[in-house]
C-alpha cells in the first residue's frame, strides 16, 4: 500500500505515487487494485530487463587466458549476456 511504504521510506504518499509511476512507465512494476493472480511469467520489454539486476550482470567477470580444461562458460542470449561482452 502507498502509505505503508511511504511510513517505511520516511517520505509522502505523493513521492511514492509518483515513484510507482516512474517505475511503472519503465515497466519495472505493474501496479494492480483488487484481487490478482500472479501467473509469475511474464516478459518484460527488453529496455526493461536491461535495468533488473544491473549491478549484479556488471559484477560477472570472465577469466582471460584461463585453463580451458579446469573451466568451462556458457552463455545464452539476453541482458545478461549483453553486459559481460560488452566489456
Amino acid at each position: 500500500m502507498v502509505e505503508d511504504l511511504a511510513r517505511r521510506f520516511e517520505v509522502s504518499a505523493q513521492t511514492i505515487r509518483k515513484d510507482l509511476n516512474d517505475l511503472c512507465d519503465h515497466r519495472s512494476l505493474t501496479r494492480i487494485h483488487g484481487a490478482h493472480h500472479a501467473s509469475g511469467v511474464e516478459n518484460l520489454a527488453y529496455e526493461a530487463r536491461r535495468f533488473v539486476a544491473a549491478e549484479e550482470k556488471k559484477a560477472i567477470v570472465l577469466p582471460r587466458g584461463a585453463d580451458p580444461q579446469c573451466c568451462s562458460c556458457s552463455s545464452n542470449i539476453g541482458t545478461t549476456t549483453e553486459e559481460v561482452r560488452a566489456r
